[in-house]
């Protein structure tokens, strides 16, 4: 099912997925709906997150100057706040979308859904639904519904599942890293094959 798979402990499954010819649109991250989940037996309400309240994903390649020059100017207050003399700052531009080679995402789920999520830095008690990642390298974001079809498609493979952290090289590898909160036994062996 999930070709390249590597297990590496009873509680981990690498990902490493072949090559996609195009790259999916980019959806907006939407809000997740409040609910209840049970953890070890401890209730925790987790209410909806404001539009995008404390967490930014979003970037803004037109404000792409004028953001790397306010960094910069911070940067040289702070050294000279503290009495430390540096030289000229050499400026080093990156990408203005789809610059971070790695990410990482809790993986939500809903009733029969599973979803990437990550939490309000505001509000660790609310959840913001993740479905691209402007930020993230364009494999990354090429990777992230790969691998949720393929996860959903096998009920066993989303029991339990706690995080996919992604990491891609410039060079055009990438390894997905599932993270389980659970002992992965015989029957998700044999839906991993």
């Amino acid at each position: 099912m999930l070709s390249g798979l590597s297990r590496s402990s009873s509680r981990l499954l690498i990902w490493r997925p072949q090559r996609v010819s195009r790259t999916p649109p980019l959806l907006t991250p939407r809000l997740v709906k409040p609910h209840s989940t049970r953890a070890k037996g401890r209730e925790k309400n987790l209410g909806m997150a404001a539009p995008m309240a404390g967490l930014n994903i979003e970037t803004k390649p037109e404000e792409y100057e004028e953001l790397l020059e306010e960094k910069v100017c911070r940067v040289q207050e702070l050294f000279a706040e503290s009495g430390v003399s540096i030289p000229a700052v050499q400026r080093f531009r990156s990408e203005k979308e789809h610059f971070r080679t790695r990410a990482e995402f809790r993986v939500w789920h809903e009733g029969e859904s599973s979803y990437y999520a990550m939490y309000d830095p505001e509000d660790r008690k609310k959840i913001v639904k993740i479905d691209g990642f402007p930020m993230g390298s364009k494999r990354i974001n090429e990777l992230m519904p790969l691998l949720l079809r393929e996860v959903r498609a096998e009920p066993v493979l989303t029991k339990r599942l706690f995080q996919a952290n992604f990491l891609t090289t410039l060079s055009g590898d990438d390894l997905v890293t599932l993270i389980y909160h659970t002992k992965l036994g015989d029957e998700w062996k044999e839906a991993i094959q």
